[in-house]
């Protein structure tokens, strides 16, 4: 099994787990033991699952991610842990003196938005570590391919991520863009 064999399952694994891992206790649980069950069912192979078979370990593992983001919407809507680890989150919250629910971006709003931007933060540090691996194995690439940027674009999966990346920061800086233009172009009477 290769690599791309993995899209699939993690493809259907991650929107089950998104759906799964809102429904308050045990949702993360239920996400994965559904995935490995559906990509056993879909399989050509299901005897080859509990033997390390690529779609039995990536759909699941791919599902309890999918589920572990998705267990903050039930806590920070209503106030119900999703799982163990958000019932953590709500004890920071009671040592802040803060109701978990729907107001807390209202009545906390420096509690929340410190919480968003941990999340932020752990994703730099995650940057910072992949960084350096991704720099070597773009140089990597420009020897092998002598230089040549077009090595990128020859492939579909990869000319695919590029265009959805480039279309993603383009629709990020366009509204920027268009109340900019809004400001400049008003009329003084």
């Amino acid at each position: 099994m290769t690599a791309s064999a993995a899209r699939p399952p993690v493809l259907r694994a991650t929107g089950l787990g998104s759906l799964l891992g809102v429904l308050p206790g045990g949702g993360h649980v239920l996400s994965s033991f559904a995935s490995y069950s559906v990509e056993k069912k879909l399989s050509r192979h299901p005897r080859e699952f509990g033997h390390g078979t690529v779609e039995g370990v990536a759909g699941p593992e791919a599902a309890n991610n999918a589920a572990a983001q998705t267990s903050f919407i039930p806590l920070l809507t209503l106030g119900i842990p999703a799982n163990p680890v958000m019932t953590l989150v709500i004890g920071a919250f009671v040592i802040q003196d803060t109701q978990p629910g729907p107001n807390v971006t209202t009545d906390e709003p420096v509690l929340f938005w410190g919480l968003i931007a941990s999340m932020r933060i752990g994703n730099l540090l995650l940057g910072c570590v992949l960084g350096p691996l991704l720099e070597e194995y773009l140089r990597r690439a420009l020897l092998i391919s002598r230089g040549d940027p077009t090595t990128f674009v020859t492939r579909p999966i990869s000319a695919t991520l590029l265009g959805l990346g480039l279309l993603v920061v383009v629709l990020a800086v366009t509204p920027a863009m268009q109340k900019r233009r809004e400001k400049v172009f008003v009329q003084d009477d």
